[in-house]
């Protein structure tokens, strides 16, 4: 039989809560950041989670556009991602070219039949540089895997294995990870920010791209992904992993 003493089961009560207090109600993450410093040719993208999500579905017929004094530019809706677990993703790109050293900001109409209590954009805006960038990014090494993590949680199960990347300029790139599942031909893609020269593969507690099955076999293929759209495969075969 299992024992719990009190200080153990004081500690899992404080884990679960402080899980919980962790999955927030919504979530937007944008890049590149607000006020960053961008080519004239750079893109947007926005991961959104929890009620936010709805963003995602509306954003087309809410005419989203860079303003900027004297000079507004169109935005197209690059693409549309669902991820598996409570979380979406949009990719936007300037129709026509946008003036260097400038101040844009982004604007969207208003929903036409907003929810009670439904999230929407903070302000967002970015400064041009002085020319596009046409030059994609560099691998340095081929990722590969580091560790598995599966942990039991109040709100939900974290289910992730680490990769060990090597991009130059890390900090200015996305990685688009293709996770394919051989038994059934599954695909799953989408756009997840590299922290510390690593990435995670898999879903947290309350939000995540990709459903990892336990004892799952997938193959993962790595796109490096710069703020203008430039691509560069990562080196190697795509790695072999394991649902944790």
């Amino acid at each position: 039989m299992r024992v719990l003493t009190l200080a153990s089961a004081i500690f899992a009560a404080l884990l679960a809560s402080n899980s919980a207090a962790r999955c927030l109600s919504h979530s937007f993450e944008v890049w590149p950041p607000s006020r960053a410093t961008v080519p004239t040719n750079f893109r947007i993208v926005i991961s959104m989670s929890g009620t936010a999500q709805t963003l995602a579905d509306s954003l087309s017929v809410r005419k989203p556009r860079l303003v900027a004094k004297g000079h507004t530019v169109s935005l197209s809706l690059v693409e549309v991602s669902h991820g598996a677990v409570n979380v979406a993703q949009v990719v936007l790109r300037p129709k026509d070219e946008l003036r260097p050293d400038t101040v844009y900001m982004l604007k969207l109409d208003n929903r036409s039949h907003p929810k009670p209590n439904e999230p929407d954009l903070p302000v967002l805006s970015w400064r041009t540089g002085r020319a596009i960038d046409g030059e994609a990014p560099r691998w340095s090494t081929a990722p590969k895997t580091l560790e598995s993590q599966y942990h039991e949680y109040g709100c939900g199960p974290e289910s992730q294995v680490e990769v060990e990347i090597g991009v130059a300029d890390a900090n200015d790139v996305l990685i688009q990870a293709e996770v394919r599942n051989p038994a059934n031909g599954s695909v799953q893609r989408f756009l997840v920010r590299p922290k510390d020269g690593r990435l995670l593969v898999g879903h947290g507690m309350c939000t995540g791209p990709f459903q990892l099955d336990r004892e799952a076999s997938y193959q993962v293929g790595l796109t490096a992904v710069d703020t203008s759209g430039n691509t560069a495969a990562a080196p190697g075969e795509p790695l072999n992993i394991l649902g944790p």
